[in-house]
This record gives structure tokens, C-alpha cells and sequence, in this order.
């Protein structure tokens, strides 16, 4: 739930997706009864739905954990997700180098190669984008070829080819969130995208398991009429836009976790990584419970600014709080993830989307390291769109307003 300040420390995947028309690889190798797999995967995450995004593209994300499981080294050289209903139809390919790009340590850290030691594991990140929501099958699995031991007793690597980790891919529809925050403009960091950021990978070992709760996360920064999200000194926290905006209930439901008393960070880098924990890392929070299993996250507000307690009840649009910088954070915004339980870090992330927003225009990376720098604006405003958009989920380095 950090801000990186810098967007070229930022992780990014890259998935190469076939065309509908593109036949399929040779079948995998035949086999009866059961199959030796050298290589296990099993996926993270049991709430697999799809989310409409502001591009009007259908979004499926989820991680598929991959473990070498003998005392044989193994390389993953293609893994690709069919449809189970239609084997014929591959939904992605990873292979060379966007299998490396799309590859994480258990550690959430990018990797160099593909290579699977004996004992060790990597999480593959997978996204699938479907033109219409109709075209998302019901079930995936995944094909994996390479080398790696194609025996029990097996001493050297030789080839695999073996189809495993089937995933149903629910067709719960996406909880409707009202904004948490009102005006604007609001620049997505760290989003859902074709290249999203930090939130993607950031998976945690928290009680025992591995999980992704920050897999839709997105941190929201205030821009001025200007486009500018700081004016000024960007090491001064009165000086950025957002520093101080209300935030807001995304629903209604009870208040169950807080913590308000948490200082302000210094913008400009990030906290002492031997100062953060699991009690400090979220800043100053809340925690709504909305009932059926969806629970909204709101985290790094400032200090003291917090208007509810636990036990409250709360309606959409309540305010909670004011935007600030606490926690393992590097510049003013305000966090938000949806999640399944109340565990901040050790729940799954849900897809969302927010009932109504004005689509403003988007950026790059480049325009906002300038942004965050203080060098430059994110936009002129005679350019900016104004385009309605009506329960979707907005997009990485989206620009967008929202109903004062």
C-alpha cells in the first residue's frame, strides 16, 4: 500500500495475448491415469471474478504459484491459459520474455530469468482482458512446457508438457462502490491496467498463508485545475492538492477496525523499511464491513482527522476522515482496496467498480514522475475529456472527477 515515488521503481507485468483466430499449440503429451508433474501450481486466490474496466474491456486477474518439487532444476519456457470448455482457445501466452516480465519471487521482487531451482517457487502474475463479458469462459487451465524432471527418479531435466491448475472463474457480478472521495480531478496510481503498478505483485505471507489483498488496490492523488498534484516544495505535505481532502464511505456498513494517531511521513522518499510493520504499515485506517463477505480498506489518513469509531454505522458518502501520509507511504493519497475479510493485508482483493465517474483523460509514466516531482503538470486543461462512466472500475494513471 506503499506510494513509490519514483514510477521507475514501479513493477509492471506484460502479457501477450493470442488473437481468437490463432489455432493452438500441438496438444499436450497423452497420458493415462495419473501424470508425474515436476512442477506444481496452485492458484492465490479464491474470489476470481471479472470487473469491467473504464476502457470497457472485461478484466480477470489472479496468480498462479509455481513450485519446483524435485531435487532437479526446471525451466518454465511456456505457460499457456486455455479455456477448458474450448482447448482449441488459448486466452494467453507467456513465453521468453513476457513469462520473465510476468514472473515474481515469493519475495514479490521482478526476476531475471525463468529458471526454477530445486525447492523453490515463483508467481506467475496473470491478467485476462475479454471484449465482452460473454466471452469470459467458466473455468481456465494452464499448459506448462519446459524442462524439469519427467520422473520420480528422474536425475537431469528433460522435456514436460502437462496441462494443471484448473481455476472457475466466477460470474459473481463486481461489488458497486459509490467514490470515496468527491471533486477532483483524481489521478489512478498503482491501478488496474495493461501495465499496472505496485499493488499487482504485492503479495504477503500474513497468518500463515499468501495472499494478494491490494490485487485491485488503487491510490488515489488530487490534481489541481492546473493538473498539478503538488505546488511547491513536494517535501512539504501542505503543498500537494490532495493533502487534507475528506474521504468518504464507499457504502454502507459498520465500522470495525481504526487507527488515528499515526504521524504524518516527510513526502519525497519512503519511511526506513526497519521502521514498518504490520501495526504501522497501513498509516492511520478504517475498516468497513459491508456484510456478504465485502469489506472496503482506506488507509494513510491524517493524523487525528478520523470522524468515526468501531461500532459505527455508517451510510455511502459518510465522511471517515481527512487524506495524509501515513504509514509506508512516500507522497499524500489515499489508499483503497476491496477485500473479503477484514484483514487489510491478509485478505483476498476484490474487484470493484464505483457507480459513477467522469473519465478526465490518462497519462504515462514519464508525465507522472514529472508530476510528482513538482516539474510539471498532468495535463492542460482546454484538452481534458469529460466522459461520463457508470459502474466501472477506472484504470491506471485514469484521470477522473467525481460529484462534489
Amino acid at each position: 500500500m506503499k506510494l513509490l515515488l519514483k514510477t521507475l521503481l514501479i513493477t509492471a507485468i506484460a502479457t501477450s495475448f493470442t488473437s481468437s483466430n490463432e489455432k493452438a499449440a500441438a496438444a499436450p503429451i497423452a497420458t493415462k491415469g495419473d501424470q508425474f508433474t515436476a512442477i506444481t501450481a496452485s492458484i492465490i486466490g479464491t474470489h476470481t471474478t471479472a470487473c469491467i474496466g473504464s476502457d470497457d474491456r472485461w478484466y480477470v486477474l489472479y496468480e498462479l504459484l509455481l513450485t519446483n518439487c524435485k531435487a532437479v532444476d526446471a525451466t518454465v519456457e511456456q505457460i499457456t491459459v486455455i479455456d477448458v470448455s474450448a482447448p482449441s482457445r488459448i486466452l494467453a501466452t507467456f513465453k521468453k520474455d513476457e513469462l520473465i516480465k510476468s514472473l515474481r519471487t515469493l519475495g514479490a521482487r521482478s526476476t531475471t530469468d525463468n529458471k526454477l531451482a530445486p525447492g523453490f517457487s515463483k508467481l506467475l502474475l496473470v491478467s485476462l482482458t475479454f471484449d465482452e463479458k460473454s466471452a469470459i469462459p467458466a473455468t481456465v487451465k494452464h499448459r506448462i512446457q519446459g524442462l524439469a524432471a519427467n520422473s520420480p527418479a528422474a536425475q537431469k531435466p528433460a522435456a514436460i508438457d502437462y496441462t494443471i491448475a484448473e481455476l472457475s472463474l466466477t460470474k459473481q457480478t463486481a461489488p458497486v462502490m459509490s467514490p470515496p472521495l468527491q471533486g477532483g480531478a483524481w489521478l489512478v496510481v498503482n491501478g488496474t491496467g495493461p501495465h499496472p503498478g505496485a499493488h499487482r505483485g504485492a503479495l504477503q505471507t500474513v497468518n500463515g498463508t499468501l495472499v494478494n489483498s491490494q490485487r485491485f488496490a488503487i491510490d488515489w492523488m488530487m490534481a489541481d485545475d492546473e493538473g498539478r498534484l503538488v505546488n511547491g516544495d513536494h517535501k512539504v505535505l501542505e503543498n500537494w492538492v490532495g493533502y487534507g481532502q475528506n474521504i468518504l464511505a464507499a457504502a454502507a456498513g459498520v465500522v470495525i477496525q481504526v487507527e488515528g494517531n499515526l504521524p504524518d511521513q516527510i513526502p519525497g522518499t519512503l519511511p526506513d523499511p526497519n521502521s514498518i510493520n504490520l501495526t504501522n504499515v497501513d498509516g492511520n485506517y478504517v475498516v468497513i464491513d459491508h456484510g456478504h463477505g465485502i469489506f472496503t480498506f482506506y488507509a494513510h489518513l491524517k493524523p487525528r482527522s478520523l470522524a468515526v469509531g468501531v461500532g459505527d454505522s455508517v451510510k455511502a458518502g459518510d465522511q471517515l476522515g481527512t487524506l495524509g501520509n501515513t504509514g509506508n507511504t512516500s507522497a499524500p493519497h489515499l489508499h483503497f482496496h476491496v477485500m473479503s475479510g477484514s484483514s487489510s493485508l491478509g485478505s483476498d482483493g476484490l474487484p470493484f467498480v464505483l457507480d459513477n465517474f467522469h473519465l478526465q483523460g490518462s497519462h504515462n509514466l514519464n508525465q507522472l514522475d514529472d508530476a510528482l516531482d513538482g516539474k510539471a503538470s498532468l495535463l492542460i486543461k482546454s484538452k481534458r475529456k469529460n466522459l461520463s462512466r457508470n459502474q466501472q472500475l477506472p484504470l491506471d494513471l485514469n484521470l477522473v472527477h467525481f460529484a462534489d
